[in-house]
């Protein structure tokens, strides 16, 4: 799952990348009121793609850092908990 997990990730990263870059290049081009323009774009529709291109950021941020948390949290448990569960093992009744 972990190698899913990465490919769906990096797929996110690229795909937000390249999101970003043309959301966020046309910030201060884009016009909301004159629909014969070329830089026309409803404000909700913008907007809403702005928005949600951050909230996409948060999101892939957070995930990279709780499963870096993760991963030192199961190393840590594996270091300290790796002589108390063999010998619990080993001295069954």
């Amino acid at each position: 799952i972990t190698i899913y997990d990465l490919l769906a990730l990096a797929a996110t990263l690229v795909w937000l990348c390249v999101g970003s870059a043309w959301i966020f290049s046309a910030y201060d081009d884009v016009d909301y009121n004159n629909t014969s323009s070329a830089n026309y774009c409803p404000e909700f529709l913008y907007r809403f793609s702005f928005w949600i291109c951050i909230m996409g950021w948060i999101f892939v941020t957070l995930a990279f850092v709780f499963g870096l948390l993760a991963k030192f949290c199961t190393c840590f448990y594996n270091i300290l908990c790796c002589k108390p569960c063999k010998a619990a093992e080993a001295n069954q009744v």
